[in-house]
């Protein structure tokens, strides 16, 4: 007996939105980023920015939302080094809170030294360096070579180090020796615990930045992760756990204390990592995640949103500025600064699709009852269509307030196909057009009258804010209503 498969249930969200003179979102030029579109130019908005816009919409946060951050791992070394721990406690906590959110196998203290000495060594400094703080190693003779365009005016010629591969094993080797105590690999056998493979003699990032704050800084790069990820309350709740559980360890019987609580954290150097087991936030649930090293911590976004593209051609506007010197010394200085800015103007057509069983199961994820899965759900839809229509990417934002909710919102919620009806533009709306919104909203109209003849159709709701556009006609499927709430609950479950 074959099981009926779960309906479909779509949201689909398209929107036209007028983007006043602005760069929402620029590309690497500065410029306002632009597609091709049949041999036209159009202005553009990334998912990325549209996304990023949507996270940090106040909508979003009464729903709950988690961290984006590459740091979790830097923070817990910084917090127990200002409780007083020793730095290679810290390292210590730091590599496992590395490993456990999303970055794989915990480092060896000697593979993580290794990268430390290697950031400190591509200083141009590192020769008076290793010569003050380890005197024990040998300095390789350098080596001299003229660049090949070199003048004879006396200049020295360019000085490159020889043996810097032979340098960083004998400073890495003072540090953690790769004696038995100290070789620990998760898996092997008959190794030293995990913790204790980080007694080392001395606290490398002190050594190593010889108290310069800002060295410090970029050493403790090596605990970083390779990209940001969406992490969850819960997740992060677990990093602050083990902040908490090592300081209290700190306090009650000292690095050996410590030592004990890292090792029931990770037993046999595996980190029990939270990310595949606890509840995701909404906005991960939403977005989803993807982490390349730890598989089941990846997430399918129940949401796809669609780089939005201007409803007509679009043109780069270049402007000339200059910032006045208020206090100038001389008469040459009145312009302190100038420069240029660039900048378009347009109608952006967006489109956003919720698979909303895809939601569902995301937030199943930790045990959630079903009822609150709903609940979740359903509040999801709120805030992710209110965020959708009254929120812009802000880039230059705060020179050219482009703050421009929707002037028109179609949503859509059943089985039908999803379909972003971007195509209704395929044809650019020409410059002289009479009224370039009023002509978008027939065009957006009548394509899904159209397609909802042929596919099918679930059931289409309209908002419209822009004067001098009447309601949809009876007859072609698509209710209109007054305002954006109202829209959403005809929708709601």
């Amino acid at each position: 007996m074959t099981l009926p498969a779960t309906p479909a249930d779509i949201i689909q969200v398209n929107t036209l939105t007028f983007a006043p003179y602005g760069n929402e979102n620029r590309d690497e030029a500065g410029h306002p980023k632009t597609m091709n579109m049949l041999g036209t130019l159009r202005g553009r908005w990334s998912t990325q920015s549209q996304k990023a816009a949507l996270r940090a919409s106040p909508h979003l946060s009464p729903a709950g939302c988690g961290i984006r951050s590459r740091n979790l791992a830097i923070e817990t070394f910084e917090r127990l080094a200002a409780a007083g721990l020793p730095e290679r406690l810290c390292c210590a906590a730091a590599e496992l809170v590395r490993a456990g959110l999303g970055n794989g196998s915990l480092r060896t203290p000697r593979e993580t030294v290794d990268e430390l000495v290697k950031i400190r060594l591509n200083k141009k400094d590192f020769r008076e360096f290793v010569a003050t703080a380890f005197p024990k190693v040998k300095l390789p003779a350098p080596k001299n070579k003229k660049n090949e365009g070199d003048q004879a005016d006396g200049s020295e010629p360019e000085v490159k180090e020889a043996g810097a591969s032979n340098l960083k094993t004998q400073i890495a080797d003072l540090i953690a020796p790769k004696d038995a105590s100290l070789s620990y690999r998760i898996g092997r056998a008959n190794s030293a615990s995990w913790p204790s493979a980080w007694a080392l003699d001395m606290d490398v990032v002190g050594a190593l930045s010889g108290g310069d704050e800002d060295l410090r800084k970029e050493l403790l790069t090596v605990f970083r992760a390779e990209q940001p990820l969406l992490f969850s309350t819960l997740e992060v709740a677990w990093k602050d756990g083990v902040v908490s559980e090592a300081v209290l360890a700190w306090s009650q019987g000292g690095a050996a204390a410590v030592g004990e609580t890292l090792e029931r954290l990770a037993p046999g150097g595996k980190v029990g990592s939270p990310m595949p087991k606890v509840a995701i936030d909404i906005d991960i649930a939403m977005f989803g995640r993807m982490v390349a090293s730890l598989p089941d911590a990846t997430v399918e976004g129940g949401m796809r949103i669609a780089h939005s593209m201007t409803v007509g051609e679009f043109q780069i506007e270049a402007d000339f500025f200059t910032a006045r010197e208020e206090r100038p010394r001389d008469g040459n200085d009145n312009v302190g600064h100038m420069g240029h800015a660039f900048w378009g103007v347009g109608i952006h057509h967006r489109y956003l699709m919720i698979d909303m069983n895809v939601l569902r199961t995301n937030l199943k994820i930790g045990g959630r009852s079903q009822a609150e899965v709903e609940e979740m759900a359903e509040s999801a839809l709120e805030w992710v269509v209110s965020a959708f229509a009254t929120t812009m990417p802000g880039g230059k934002v705060t020179n050219s307030a482009t703050f421009s909710p929707a002037s028109y919102l179609m949503i859509e919620r059943g089985s039908a196909p999803s379909t972003n009806l971007a195509v209704a533009f395929s044809k650019a709306i020409p410059a002289d057009a009479a009224d370039h919104m009023a002509e978008a909203i027939g065009r957006m109209r009548s394509f899904k009258v159209a397609l909802s003849r042929v596919y099918g159709v679930g059931k289409i709701v309209e908002v419209c804010a822009y004067p001098g556009v009447t309601a949809s006609p009876a007859g072609d499927g698509i209710a209109s209503c007054g305002s954006l709430p109202e829209a959403i609950k005809a929708v709601a479950r």
